[in-house]
């Protein structure tokens, strides 16, 4: 074939560069972001929910790879890099919004109900019940921790003094004010507990736990849009009806 007839044959193609789109809903030039990702009265097709699913999805890694890599340039350089732990979280919420008015739209697209897109927020609902427990979780160890210590404080022995170096009875009541500095620090160091620091340690628990409860649900849920979700017929109709009609 010449390249007049490549010419020709793409002429009348929706994309001459994407020779695969056959619907003119799915071509990329009439997508509209922002109505796609924020109006879930309309509909998608195919292409532009696999193209949105991605879009958010690669938001979400390039989040978490840079910061990845920044902490660890920074730590190579005897440094530290820290993002605020609600940052995360927030984003996670945020393109779970998203992904659910884009799941709306491209069921509603393949005239299916609308409901099955509430499992676009499952990982969310997990997540946020693991936050909760974990939260109750690390303040309760924290509290338990500064109990242990407090004990372990209180269960330090007196230094044993030789009957020599003992002092009588009028220079231990002269010397009273003085020892009682010496007993007090026998005592150990005591556990600085602040609303902060028992807050923090809390939240930190409460987000390691969320990720971890989040994370299975979440893959579970991106397997479901790829692979139904994303292969559903622009206008409607089955998966194995769409492959029969590219087939003949």
């Amino acid at each position: 074939m010449n390249d007049r007839d490549t010419n020709a044959d793409t002429a009348g193609a929706i994309d001459p560069n994407r020779p695969w789109i056959t619907d003119p809903r799915d071509a990329p030039a009439n997508m509209n972001w922002v109505e796609t990702l924020t109006n879930p009265s309309g509909v998608t097709s195919r292409v532009h929910f696999t193209r949105a699913w991605t879009g958010l999805f690669f938001l979400r890694l390039i989040y978490f790879v840079g910061t990845a890599t920044a902490a660890a340039v920074f730590a190579t350089a005897g440094s530290s890099f820290s993002v605020p732990s609600w940052v995360w979280p927030l984003l996670v919420i945020v393109t779970a919004v998203m992904s659910l008015i884009l799941h709306v739209r491209r069921l509603a697209d393949a005239q299916r109900s609308a409901i099955w897109a509430s499992l676009v927020l499952l990982p969310v609902i997990v997540g946020s019940a693991g936050f909760l427990g974990g939260v109750a979780m690390g303040g309760a160890q924290y509290d338990q921790l500064v109990a242990q210590r407090e004990a372990r404080a209180i269960e330090i022995p007196a230094p044993e003094v030789p009957a020599e170096a003992a002092p009588t009875t009028a220079e231990a009541g002269a010397g009273d004010d003085e020892e009682q500095p010496e007993q007090s620090g026998q005592r150990g160091p005591q556990v600085d507990v602040t609303e902060v620091s028992q807050r923090q340690h809390a939240l930190n628990t409460g987000f390691g736990l969320a990720q971890t409860a989040w994370a299975p649900f979440a893959f579970f849920v991106m397997l479901w849009s790829l692979l139904w979700v994303g292969r559903l017929p622009t206008g409607g109709g089955t998966i194995k009806s769409r492959f029969e009609d590219q087939a003949s």
